[in-house]
């Protein structure tokens, strides 16, 4: 998963803005995380609510003007 991160996130415009769901899913919080720590980049996360009975979350990155992956 960590893969398809950096596939696309390479594919962003310097300045752009990457996101995704699920970050409550260990999977892809494993992903992000690991992703985000490698490139050195701040991440967000945000609350979008309640579904079936457990919090659900987006997060988002911005690519910045000089790093891995670009």
């Amino acid at each position: 998963m960590v893969e398809d991160i950096s596939l696309y996130y390479s594919k962003l415009k310097k300045g752009g803005l990457f996101s995704g769901h699920d970050y409550d899913w260990e999977g892809v919080k494993r992903a992000v995380d690991e992703f985000v720590k490698t490139c050195n980049l701040d991440l967000y996360i945000e609350t979008t609510g309640e579904v079936r009975g457990r919090d659900t979350y987006d997060w988002w990155i911005w690519k910045k003007e000089k790093g891995k992956y670009e």
